[in-house]
Order: C-alpha cells, then structure tokens, then sequence
C-alpha cells in the first residue's frame, strides 16, 4: 500500500523563465483540491447530513441517503417533456416546467380554480 501523498507537496515548472508565472504548482494538486472541497462540505453540515438524529425527530421521517429519486424520478421527466416540446419560445418552457413541477407539489389546487 502506498503512503498518502503530502497536500503541500510542490514541484517546480518546467518553464521557470516567464516573468510573472508561478514557478511551481503542487505535486498533488486534484487530491489537494478534493481534499479542500469536501473537508468544507463537512464544515458546512452539508454533508452526510441524513446521519444526523436530530434531523429525523424534526421531521418523523428518514432522509434520503441520495438525490436518485430527483435525478431519475423528476429531472429525467422534465428532460423528456422539454425535448418533445421544443418548438416552444423560452418562455413557454418555463411555464411547463413550473406547471410541472407545481402539479408535484404535496397539495395542488385543482387545475379548474386556475383555468
């Protein structure tokens, strides 16, 4: 098994002669940056966030471990309705989407009290 890399690793450029260029760039530098981006998701409660048991007792309910059901259940939809309607002005398709979406809503008023 290989150490982990150190985050402060630097290396030197190859082009060491422009003027105003950094003369190095980190060893490690897309470990590094993934590193950074979910260390601040985690400071942020934005992350694991269905692990928390507080979270359950506020809302009776568990939470979902993944956006699946958003990704496959309602984006996919709206992609399809979006591609068989795209003779629609820009305008037009942010109306369907909206009616979409408000028709998925957990209390709808029926369609007659808006027509």
């Amino acid at each position: 098994m290989r150490p982990m890399p150190t985050l402060s690793e630097k290396e030197p450029t190859k082009d060491t002669n422009e003027p105003g260029r950094r003369r190095w760039w980190y060893t490690h530098g897309r470990i590094r940056s993934a590193y950074y981006q979910l260390n601040k998701l985690v400071q942020d409660n934005q992350l694991f966030t269905h692990l928390e048991p507080e979270l359950l007792t506020k809302t009776n309910q568990a939470i979902p471990r993944t956006t699946n059901y958003v990704e496959g259940g309602i984006n996919s939809q709206l992609g399809t309705k979006l591609k068989l309607h795209r003779g629609m002005s820009e305008d037009h398709q942010r109306r369907l989407v909206e009616w979409y979406l408000y028709g998925r809503t957990e209390d709808p008023k029926p369609t007659r009290k808006f027509l």
